[in-house]
């Protein structure tokens, strides 16, 4: 009987220990849509009858702190649905990759950007234990690398406008996780 009472009390232990959280099931939501820069926001968005909307993002300057969209999801997602490879600390390769495919962007401020294209990468980390990963979805002249031109929070650059943000990627279990976003930049 000690021996059953030591090995559940080793048991309960050993579990207690454990960092970690087990990953998010169920049906795949979008958490949070927020826009940020080095220097600038978040400004959180709001879902809108299944759109995350966010009207008050202030235009931002070529070389200032550039604007980035950040959509959370509630479960870990596929990174091959969003970008073609993963960041490559070698060679400096990002993995942040054109956004053709999954990722159809719209609006008056989007179209007239010229000089550059539209990027997406994948971070899986998250703030929260209800978080998962995350899309970033940004502008830029400059693609994506280790130069300080070249990166993301630094090369989204955006103008005065409406930008809209539609697909779908695939969550780390294979669900669709639509994606609708609209951002009013004044």
């Amino acid at each position: 009987m000690k021996k059953l009472i030591a090995l559940a009390v080793l048991g309960l232990a050993v579990a207690a220990c454990d960092p970690f959280n087990d990953e998010s099931g169920g049906t795949p939501t979008i958490n949070s849509v927020v826009v940020t820069g080095r220097g600038y926001g978040p400004v959180e968005g709001a879902d809108v009858a299944g759109t995350w909307t966010i009207t008050d993002v202030t235009a931002a300057t070529v070389g200032a702190s550039g604007r980035l969209v950040v959509v959370t999801a509630n479960q870990l997602l596929d990174p091959a649905s969003i970008e073609q490879a993963p960041w490559n600390v070698a060679t400096g390769e990002t993995g942040c990759d054109p956004a053709g495919g999954w990722l159809t962007v719209g609006g008056t401020g989007a179209a007239a950007l010229t000089g550059g294209q539209w990027y997406t990468c994948y971070y899986p980390s998250s703030a929260t234990a209800t978080d998962g990963g995350s899309v970033f979805i940004y502008y830029s002249a400059t693609e994506p690398g280790t130069a300080t031109a070249a990166q993301p929070i630094r090369a989204g650059n955006v103008v005065t406008g409406t930008y809209t943000f539609t697909g779908t990627v695939k969550t780390k279990g294979g669900a669709d996780l639509p994606i609708s976003v609209a951002v009013t930049v004044i």
